[in-house]
């Protein structure tokens, strides 16, 4: 969580279990993206890529994920706010939570 000098909370991160393969991590993905996704429409930003020499099917794909060889974020826009879905190198999948209406309020 994320809180200013005077207690405003601006985000929050939520951080799900680390997945030991490839098939968990991209299905807990996937099942949180299409959730969001009913909620609160297409995401604006969806990126879901592997860097070379990895690619989706290779076998080694949680090597490319804890080596940062992979993309896989979604973004959405929502009322004062935004949420993030992404996976990270630690095979874990985090959940933001950003407020922009605290986010603008100003620190005195």
């Amino acid at each position: 969580m994320d809180v200013n000098s005077i207690g405003i909370v601006k985000q929050i991160v939520l951080a799900k279990s680390e997945k030991k393969t490839w098939t968990e991590l991209k299905a807990d993905y996937q099942g949180l993206k299409e959730k969001i996704t009913q909620e609160y429409g297409e995401p604006v930003i969806n990126l879901h890529s592997f860097a070379s020499p990895y690619y989706e099917g290779d076998g080694k794909e949680m090597i490319a994920v804890r080596l940062e060889k992979t993309a896989f974020l979604s973004s959405w826009l929502i009322e004062n706010g935004s949420i993030v879905l992404t996976i990270d190198y630690t095979c874990r999948i985090f959940i933001c939570f950003l407020d922009s209406a605290n986010n603008d309020i100003d620190e005195k």
